[in-house]
């Protein structure tokens, strides 16, 4: 199933519908021109750090950095994002495009190390480079401390300045291939490293672990566990892990712990999750300096595990990702913290506050966790603000810091200066109003809806204080901007679209998710009673009004006996009483067409806007080198023409440029 929103001149309706056509090439059209310009991102600081967080590293209480990678869909380039005031701000600071981004360490406010390895590490490793940039102006500046040819990084040491290090092994190494393994150390916060070793004799390395920088202990398929006492030059096979029904260590799937001298706690994700789904997690503790390890905790079907010890037997093990075989009632995911007191003899279990992407302590009791709010729309890449929870117990209680409230499912701005947003659910919501779109006030709750067939909920405003708002077969009318509403007699069960004008008139859609073409209804006394103007053109699966009598439907002309044809632009001048094809060509794979103020549309395919205006002239707006031309369909609403143009993510903010007769918006956005 897929997301789609509707927007119909002021309206926005998030609604799921499958079995939308494929569409390809259609008639030939005049094409659109197109420009050049530059779009800000104008809500949410949270939000505009975007990316994808990989690392984080407090250095103090309300100071640190969060590594991120640009765009989910590639790799290759990243950002390092500064904050002062514990995640409520950050400034960006783009890294070099050319590189893939692993890991990140920060000695302190000043001296930031990266470690990171070119794209395309294939074959025996050939052309592939290991490196560590390191700064020391708080990640302003970069420069390459450490490159290592035919290497990538696999693995990291517990974070400690005495002790930073680094793993790494030939890439994709195979068949007649005998992988090597390199081990690089730094004394000094990953400002300057040497190397321990290199060999084809050592394991590969999935987790290492130090506290001195002297003694250190490997984690190895299929459970080995090895120790180097001088610093990681040399390393011997130490004991095995009795892994749970005889699995297999996961590649990189494993994290070394040492909270006390002679204790050692390892994490283990284990081979099955090459089989899709979760990830099971174990923990094995040692007081004996890894001669003997007993299995504590098994938890199954995280995606990812982190395990933090304040102490030989106080600590937490973080699991985040999709649940499998344990899960927290009440919660979708695992994103939880197992807390323990006596070394996970019992447990605490909690749920997180965020959908964590990345976890790091500073001090036994200090940490940070990054990731994305848990109540984010659809929690997708390039959708979600990198938001910052903070725990100073070891990892037992998080907080969030507050971020302004957004509305997550339906935006629109039908009145000058006015807007209207919507948190939705299906025993009702809640309504916000903003004067700019940039900050947000809670009105209070909309009525309990029962949704169609279609899945659709619609929101129509006339003015600051009139709207509408239609769900399934239920119609409710408020006249004070949100505070009360009054039920009414709706039209037809599988409404998807409604638009009211300020004298009564208003016109409903019904049926066009159905891909049958469906039907129009009209009202000339604001609702109170519907009748059937005609159909919509066979074929229609999704359709608009933006004005008096005028609205836009897209007509699938793909048969059985044509089953290449594509998408034609319909319009009505007279509420829907004939239709004619407009000489436009519609981009490949069109979903949807919303309605805009003023009377235009926006057809809507995966990173491409086709602005529609009353006249038949049309406007281009491509959004490029970003998650968000994927997400498109996902919730991208384009709020506004002229004299700005503005589209809006739903659970993210505003984003805005001048608006000019022609443009092309190319990215990366901020």
């Amino acid at each position: 199933m897929r997301a789609r929103v509707w927007l119909l001149s002021g309206l926005v309706a998030l609604v799921t519908a499958c079995g939308l056509p494929s569409a390809s090439p259609t008639n030939p059209g005049a094409p659109p021109s197109t420009a050049h310009v530059s779009a800000r991102f104008l809500t949410n600081p949270l939000a505009a750090a975007g990316g994808a967080p990989i690392a984080v590293a407090p250095v103090s209480g309300t100071a640190g950095f969060i590594l991120s990678r640009a765009n989910s869909n590639n790799p290759a380039g990243g950002i390092l994002l500064t904050t002062s005031d514990g995640g409520k701000h950050f400034t960006k600071t783009p890294l070099p495009a050319n590189l893939v981004y692993e890991g990140l360490y920060a000695a302190s406010a000043d001296t930031v190390a990266i470690w990171a390895e070119t794209p395309g590490c294939i074959g025996e490793g050939q052309g592939c480079t290991a490196e560590v940039l390191v700064s020391r102006d708080g990640g302003r500046k970069f420069s390459a401390e450490l490159q290592v040819k035919n290497l990538m990084w696999l693995a990291s040491a517990s974070y400690s300045p005495s002790g930073l290090w680094l793993a790494a092994t030939t890439p994709n190494c195979s068949g007649s291939c005998q992988p090597t393994t390199a081990v690089y150390t730094s004394s000094n916060g990953g400002q300057t490293w040497s190397r321990a070793a290199a060999s084809t004799a050592l394991p590969v390395f999935a987790a290492i672990g130090t506290t001195n920088g002297t003694t250190g202990y490997g984690l190895a398929g299929p459970g080995s566990v090895y120790r180097t006492t001088d610093g990681g030059r040399s390393w011997v096979l130490w004991t095995h892990l009795s892994l749970p029904q005889g699995l297999s260590l996961a590649p990189a799937g494993g994290q070394v712990v040492l909270p006390a001298p002679g204790v050692i706690d390892i994490s283990t994700c284990n081979g099955a999750a090459a089989g899709g789904g979760g990830c099971p997690v174990s923990v094995f503790v040692s007081t004996d300096g890894g001669r003997n390890f007993q299995d504590v905790l098994n938890w199954n079907g995280s995606q990812e595990g982190y395990l933090h010890m304040a102490t030989a037997r106080t600590g937490v093990a973080i699991m985040t990702g999709q649940t499998g075989g344990n899960s927290l009632p009440g919660h979708p995911t695992t994103n939880i913290a197992i807390a323990t007191t006596n070394g996970f003899s019992t447990t605490t279990v909690k749920a997180l506050p965020l959908n964590v992407a990345a976890v790091a302590f500073r001090s036994a009791l200090d940490g940070w966790a990054v990731g994305s709010p848990s109540d984010c729309l659809g929690n997708a890449p390039g959708m979600c603000p990198v938001a910052v929870a903070t725990t100073t117990d070891g990892g037992t209680s998080w907080s969030v810091p507050s971020r302004p409230p957004l509305p997550v499912t339906t935006v629109g701005h039908p009145a000058k200066h006015m807007w209207w947003g919507l948190n939705a659910a299906g025993n009702g919501g809640t309504l916000f109003t903003s004067p700019n779109g940039r900050t947000w006030t809670s009105v209070g709750k909309t009525p309990g809806t029962t949704f169609g067939d279609c899945g659709t909920l619609n929101t129509s405003w006339v003015s600051r204080r009139v709207g509408f708002l239609v769900a399934g077969a239920l119609l409710f009318q408020t006249t004070d901007g949100g505070r009360h509403w009054t039920k009414m007699p709706a039209p037809p069960r599988d409404v998807t679209g409604i638009w009211f004008g300020p004298s009564g008139r208003g016109y409903a859609v019904a049926g066009s998710c159905t891909l049958l073409g469906g039907s129009v209804y009209a009202t000339t006394d604001g609702g109170r009673r519907w009748a059937r103007v005609g159909p919509l053109p066979s074929r229609t699966y999704t359709a608009a009004f933006t004005g008096p009598g005028l609205g836009y439907a897209l007509q699938s002309r793909k048969t059985a006996e044509h089953p290449k044809a594509g998408v034609r632009l319909m319009r009505t001048t007279d509420g829907g009483r004939t239709w004619q094809a407009m000489a436009v060509s519609v981009p490949a794979s069109s979903p949807e067409i919303v309605g805009l103020p003023g009377g235009s549309a926006a057809i809507m395919s995966f990173g491409t806007l086709l602005v529609v205006r009353p006249d038949g002239s049309t406007t281009v707006v491509k959004i490029q080198g970003t998650d968000m031309s994927a997400l498109m369909v996902a919730g991208i609403v384009p709020v506004s023409v002229s004299p700005s143009l503005e589209f809006f993510l739903p659970g993210v903010g505003l984003f805005g440029s001048p608006w000019g007769s022609h443009m092309r918006i190319q990215g990366p956005l901020p």
